[in-house]
């Protein structure tokens, strides 16, 4: 039973760690295409409204969307995209 544990203590870990490096790489991303670090936050979670609410928009759709809501300067591309739904999917708390 103690080893059951220690594979699913070792499991969350390993989970936690991939999260957080995501979460670096992302922050990272974001602040090289222009936002600043104290908008991540407001820019990911509107980038998650827009897109829970139509899951089926391109990346075009998306991007006209977020320009509607004030985010000009930023082109999203589709790796970050990408990178932004697997933060998502492994940390649905972040927005």
């Amino acid at each position: 039973m103690q080893n059951v544990h220690s594979r699913i203590f070792f499991a969350e870990h390993l989970m936690k760690k991939n999260i957080e490096h995501l979460n670096q790489i992302l922050t990272q991303r974001l602040k090289e295409k222009g936002v600043d670090s104290n908008k991540i936050d407001g820019f990911i979670r509107n980038l998650a409204n827009l897109y829970f609410a139509n899951p089926d928009m391109s990346l075009s759709q998306i991007n006209k969307k977020m320009q509607h809501l004030g985010w000009d300067d930023l082109e999203l591309d589709y790796h970050t995209l990408q990178l932004v739904l697997a933060c998502f999917e492994l940390n649905p708390n972040r927005t």
